[in-house]
C-alpha cells in the first residue's frame, strides 16, 4: 500500500520543468527523505505528487516535515520552492496502511 502528498507550487509552470526533487526532513527522528523520478509525480501545472510507501512512513513520529521541491527551468536554470511545512498526517493514507 502507499499514500500521497500532493504539493502545490506558486509561480512556475510545473508541467515545463525536469529534475523534479523532493526533499523532506524531519529534525525530531533524523529522518531525511529525498523523492525524484517515478516517486515524484506532476499532477497539474502547480501541482507534484509524491508517493509515500509503508516502509517511510513507518520511520516518522507526529512532528511536522520540512520540505522543499528543487528543480530544473526550460533555460536550464535550477531553481527550488521557499520551504514549507508538511503535517505527518498528510503523508499517510487516510485509511492507513493496515497490518
Amino acid at each position: 500500500m502507499r499514500g500521497a502528498i500532493a504539493i502545490a507550487i506558486d509561480g512556475t509552470d510545473m508541467l515545463t520543468v525536469s529534475n523534479i526533487e523532493v526533499k523532506l526532513i524531519q529534525e525530531e527522528t533524523g529522518v531525511e527523505l529525498l523523492f525524484s523520478g517515478s516517486g515524484v509525480a506532476v499532477a497539474d501545472s502547480s501541482t507534484v505528487q509524491v508517493e509515500i510507501s509503508k516502509e517511510v512512513a513507518m520511520q516518522l513520529d507526529t512532528s511536522p516535515l520540512r520540505g522543499q521541491v528543487m528543480f530544473t527551468r526550460e533555460d536550464g536554470y535550477p531553481d527550488a520552492t521557499r520551504p514549507f511545512t508538511v503535517p505527518v498526517s498528510e503523508l499517510i493514507k487516510e485509511e492507513g496502511y493496515g497490518s
